[in-house]
């Protein structure tokens, strides 16, 4: 709907949950993987919205809407 509306930012609100589990106290960036947390359907479904946005991105290329991630920590 943004790409057909024409709009010039698309912000996409998406949470710290959309990353796979890690080791405790392990650090980790932008490049960790984003498939979420197998056990929590929130989290799942974060990370699948995520791929939507990587499908469209991927399928658009510099045509598409840029997007914002934005993904708070636990509040």
């Amino acid at each position: 709907a943004a790409q057909s509306a024409g709009v010039g930012l698309l912000v996409h609100m998406s949470s710290v949950g959309t990353y796979a589990p890690g080791r405790h106290g392990e650090h980790v960036d932008e490049t960790w993987a984003r498939t979420g947390v197998p056990s929590s359907a929130y989290s799942r479904h974060k990370a699948a919205a995520e791929t939507l946005i990587d499908d469209h991105e991927s399928l658009l290329g510099a045509d598409a809407v840029p997007v914002a991630r934005m993904r708070p920590g636990f509040i």
